[in-house]
């Protein structure tokens, strides 16, 4: 679990606009070299594969079937190292879970959700198991699938990728695939440097708390946010939700909740050097109450830094 502040007084979106073009606009520095991400604790490692390929497809779109043909809207076949694993995921253990499990992960290495679909919207779960990743475990019903394509930077400053494929299949057992890339350095990619780019985030937190609030982010987290915003140019927007209303509470409740919360993060910030007159508070309230994602009906804060 990462540490925690005290304020006293932690996904959304589905894609990027010009999704390739926020490749590195949105890749951060973390503290070390990246490791592998850990295994899932309720799950078992069931197939692994290495990569070092000059042409290695990723896809940031859907999959689509052409008279045989395997076609994206967005899809790069790009020179990487790396690998796969296939994760079975254990009964009693979901695959929402285990997702939210590696969302938190990658969240500490400073990592931005640049595609996301699910169900039917992402295509033959067929194309994917066995065109796109090659793990013929993977295919289930078009419905029962998800597709998730994260990225930051590491240390050293190379780009990684990470793909996450999870699928409940026919006989309702859960898999997850998990694709660890990073893009050799000579790769030429038409995309913004993350030291210029316009657009930086989203980092997500969770809060709780009501007189005060606990905000889950760790230092070099913290840290980050603060650097983006020494550019004076530089413009913070914090949008703070809240979970739907308890039995006996209302809507107006999770606003206010989420209102003390986001105000709360806001007079911290101050305190660490970024100016009150350049955050701007939007307060959503229990607005995600209904996403598919159910990390995303918590309590939590979404943080976006936008250069003027």
């Amino acid at each position: 679990m990462m540490p925690t502040l005290v304020a006293g007084l932690k996904y959304g979106r589905q894609a990027f606009p010009g999704l390739f073009c926020a490749l590195a606009a949105v890749l951060f520095s973390v503290p070390a070299i990246a490791e592998p991400l850990p295994v899932y604790s309720q799950s078992s490692v069931e197939v692994t594969k290495n990569f070092e390929a000059p042409n290695h497809r990723v896809l940031f779109s859907a999959v689509r079937e052409v008279r045989g043909e395997i076609r994206a809207d967005r899809q790069y076949k790009l020179p990487v190292t790396g690998g796969g694993r296939l994760l079975r995921i254990e009964p009693d253990s979901s695959l929402d879970s285990a997702q939210s499990f590696y969302a938190d992960q990658l969240n500490q290495r400073g990592a931005t959700r640049l595609f996301r679909c699910q169900g039917r919207d992402c295509g033959h779960s067929n194309a994917w198991a066995n065109e796109i990743f090659g793990v013929s475990t993977l295919y289930g019903p078009d419905d029962r699938q998800a597709y998730t394509v994260y990225s930051y930077r590491d240390d050293q400053g190379r780009v990684n990728l990470t793909l996450i494929y999870a699928v409940t299949r026919g006989n309702l057992r859960d898999y997850l695939w998990l694709e660890e890339l990073v893009l050799d350095d000579s790769a030429e990619i038409p995309v913004l440097s993350p030291e210029g780019g316009k657009i930086k985030g989203p980092v997500v937190m969770r809060w709780t708390g009501s007189l005060t609030h606990r905000f889950n982010w760790d230092t070099n987290t913290r840290n980050r946010v603060v650097n983006w915003m020494q550019d004076p140019d530089s413009r913070l927007i914090i949008t703070s939700y809240a979970a739907a209303p308890a039995d006996d509470g209302t809507v107006a409740d999770s606003f206010e909740r989420s209102q003390s919360a986001g105000t709360s993060l806001q007079a911290l910030l101050e305190k660490l050097g970024v100016p009150k007159s350049r955050q701007f508070l939007v307060n959503a309230g229990p607005s995600r109450a209904a996403a598919k994602d159910p990390s995303m009906r918590t309590d939590h804060i979404e943080l976006i830094v936008i250069k003027n």
